[in-house]
């Protein structure tokens, strides 16, 4: 980035402090650091893009509705998996770096004050894990003997099928064959899934929160009108919704205001403070929240209950299919998994990338066993990533 719009950038980082510490936000002093695409990219490919939904995911079908996550438009110009560090791509413009700045300090002070977050940020052994991580990986993308698509190749696979508690990576690093720098790669994505974990307890609200006073913020810089007319936009592509779907971050921004209107400005620093997703949704979605929500989604007033009861089962570690690790097949080495099937499909693409990713991690075939249609199904991926759907025991 070129010296004098670093220089006018920068100038902006005091002034969205100080508007959120005007506001009662308490976020930390914010390291920024901006790099460019090569390096952008290798922080990318190590982090995994933390604060996403997991790959696993249930079948919309089922759904009444579904919430959309466009947290991708974020990580595409910013990264931060610390509360007070961030790391923003230089080539992007002006206003999205700003953008993503507001965003980053509404962040701290969510993750600063939430008791489920706060706690795992406490100790910063957790930073330094990170660095020591991300330089082994810069140095492991940097030998002659592997090349850089190969890690890549390797950790893209390793994030996608994170986020599971049957352990599937940890059963794949005792595998034998596994070479050391991949069993060091997937222990390192093992042991920071772990720490990103409580995030999927407070995805909603910690979007919510920063919708809620993102406006409020940019309404105090005295930023020139192109440029604040820009900032506005890429909150509109966050807030964007499509036909049956909401996005989270419109979702938790809804239920703060209703909040601060029903009970006050203390109140919504006591939640943010207190609740997870699942108790923000259970005592707060109330009927004048989800009356907004019918306009959008179009489904009937009087549902309330059901509706509440579906995006409970959208919180959190609900949302995330439970996959186990039934066996690994002597005669060819093929590690059979299976759903556990609880009424919910699961998204047929998904799974097909999740079987090649798991491949790419095995070595070999992998079979997944779950049901289609109330019918019993084996996906198969062998070894060149060709994909097969056949009836069980047929």
């Amino acid at each position: 980035m070129e010296k004098d719009k670093m220089d006018y950038f920068m100038k902006w980082k005091e002034p969205i402090a100080s508007a959120a510490l005007s506001f009662g936000l308490e976020p930390d002093s914010q390291e920024v650091y901006v790099l460019n695409e090569e390096d952008f990219a290798v922080h990318r490919l190590h982090y995994g893009l933390p604060l996403q939904l997991p790959r696993w995911r249930f079948s919309k079908k089922q759904q009444p509705f579904n919430l959309l996550d466009h947290r991708g438009l974020f990580y595409r110009m910013a990264i931060n998996v610390h509360p007070n560090i961030a790391y923003l791509l230089d080539k992007s413009s002006l206003e999205e770096k700003i953008f993503a700045l507001i965003h980053l300090h509404i962040y701290s002070d969510f993750v600063k004050h939430n008791r489920i977050l706060d706690k795992i940020y406490q100790e910063q052994e957790g930073l330094e894990h990170f660095q020591r991580n991300q330089e082994y990986i810069a140095e492991a993308m940097g030998k002659e003997r592997l090349e850089n698509k190969e890690v890549k190749k390797f950790l893209e696979s390793a994030h996608m099928v994170r986020f599971q508690e049957d352990h599937l990576l940890d059963f794949m690093m005792n595998r034998e064959k596994m070479e050391e720098w991949q069993r060091e790669l997937m222990n390192i994505v093992t042991a920071e899934t772990a720490y990103f974990i409580p995030h999927l307890e407070t995805m909603v609200m910690y979007e919510g929160w920063a919708g809620f006073w993102y406006e409020k913020i940019l309404d105090r810089l005295e930023l020139p009108k192109e440029i604040r007319e820009a900032c506005l936009r890429l909150q509109g592509l966050v807030f964007y919704d499509g036909a049956g779907y909401i996005s989270i971050e419109r979702l938790g921004t809804m239920i703060f205001k209703r909040i601060q209107k029903e009970y006050g400005d203390t109140k919504i620093f006591d939640v943010r403070q207190r609740e997870t997703d699942r108790a923000f949704i259970e005592k707060y979605l109330d009927q004048p929240v989800y009356e907004e929500l019918s306009k959008i989604c179009g489904f009937a007033k009087d549902d309330l209950e059901k509706h509440k009861k579906h995006l409970l089962n959208l919180m959190g570690k609900e949302r995330i299919p439970v996959i186990q690790i039934k066996e690994v097949r002597p005669q060819d080495d093929t590690l059979f998994i299976e759903h556990v099937f609880d009424g919910r499909e699961l998204q047929q693409e998904y799974v097909f990338e999740l079987l090649k990713a798991l491949v790419n991690l095995w070595g070999n075939k992998v079979i997944l066993k779950t049901n289609f249609n109330g019918v019993n199904k084996l996906v198969l991926c062998d070894e060149h990533q060709t994909l097969a759907i056949k009836t069980e025991g047929k």
